[in-house]
């Protein structure tokens, strides 16, 4: 199957090294995909489970703003800021941005709409369960989850 770029850009550079240090920080992260195997949709793809004594948290940022600025604290407490990002946020070819946490460790989401515009909604999961999930409209708000 050929995937199409439906007028979204991929997620920057940025955001993709600063996943990948957060990752390798907290020692786990997915082994590397087998390039000859073609990589699964975002509507069938199916997340690993989360190792013993770790939870699969999905930072998940959706709207009508073009971009924002945020951070992202996972739950080793440590923070992550990202600039300018296109809404909405996904990573790899999945919706959401995905993190393995530590099972006391809070986990936090804040966005700045950058536009004049829009409105956003945040959501963070936890194994598939809704922790938080709150919405903002307008140009220059903030919208913040925490679970």
């Amino acid at each position: 199957m050929t995937e199409r770029n439906l007028g979204r850009r991929a997620p920057g550079p940025l955001l993709l090294a600063a996943l990948s240090l957060a990752a390798a920080a907290a020692g786990c992260g997915a082994p590397a995909a087998d390039p000859a195997t073609p990589a699964a949709s975002a509507a069938t793809a199916v997340a690993e489970p989360a190792p013993d004594g770790q939870r699969d948290i999905v930072y998940e940022l959706t709207g009508t703003a073009d971009r924002a600025d945020l951070e992202l604290t996972d739950g080793h407490g440590r923070a992550v800021s990202m600039r300018g990002e296109p809404l909405p946020l996904s990573a790899a070819g999945r919706p959401g941005l995905h993190v393995t946490a530590a099972h006391d460790g809070r986990v936090r989401l804040s966005a700045h709409n950058t536009g004049a515009l829009g409105s956003m909604t945040c959501r963070i999961s936890e194994n598939g369960k809704v922790l938080a999930t709150n919405t903002v409209s307008g140009g220059l708000t903030v919208v913040t989850c925490e679970g």
